[in-house]
């Protein structure tokens, strides 16, 4: 398998993806630097056809660490952790990166 950045971000996302099977469309976080808006269209190229979205309103927000160190050998994969808020928020962090927040009805506050 192949060493370039397109590749390395999607063995990043490969443990990400069922857990957003059941999604349609999810907000993406951290798109403001150009490291951000470089991981928001490699999310958007990966994830498809899940549509990724900046603006508020989806209940899924993923969040893509920026200048995350991609080269580290994650061979050991350990899953993720889940941690769930008093507002009903549930988080997925993935240890690589990479979080999901399912947020509660009211959405994003």
């Amino acid at each position: 398998m192949g060493h370039d950045d397109v590749t390395l971000f999607e063995r990043r996302l490969d443990p990400v993806k069922p857990h957003l099977s059941d999604s349609r469309m999810i907000h993406f976080a951290f798109g403001q630097s150009n490291e951000g808006r470089r991981n928001f269209f490699l999310t958007q190229y990966v994830l498809a056809p899940i549509v990724v979205i900046e603006s508020q309103g989806p209940q899924t927000v993923i969040y893509v660490v920026p200048n995350y160190d991609t080269e580290v050998d994650r061979s050991s994969d350990i899953g993720c952790t889940t941690y769930e808020h008093s507002d009903g928020t549930k988080i997925l962090d993935f240890h690589n990166g990479i979080k999901i927040a399912y947020l509660p009805e009211n959405g994003l506050q």
